[in-house]
């Protein structure tokens, strides 16, 4: 659970439950990464081919790989971890 502590006396009064972060376990951690890792070839593939498309270029998938593999690799791994933290808050 991270708070920030210098707003203590904020936070501390508000009726509220910190959801623990699904990251917390190596284990999950560890599957999640693998299942991130080839979504992220499988994504990279089917966005490559759209730039290409969109742009009228045929780069290749190391080139775009350099272009937006990290920023792609960042959202991916950003949007599944607000998704997992809601989906688990909506179970609890």
């Amino acid at each position: 659970m991270v708070q920030n502590y210098s707003r203590k006396e904020q936070w501390e009064i508000l009726d509220a439950n910190v959801m623990p972060y699904h990251w917390e376990g190596k284990s999950k951690f560890n599957h999640d990464a693998k299942f991130l890792s080839s979504y992220y070839e499988e994504i990279l593939i089917l966005v490559s081919s759209k730039l290409n498309e969109i742009h009228c270029t045929n780069k290749g998938l190391r080139y775009w790989r350099i272009f937006i593999g990290p920023w792609l690799a960042y959202f991916i791994q950003m949007l599944f971890d607000r998704w997992e933290s809601i989906h688990h808050a909506i179970e609890k």
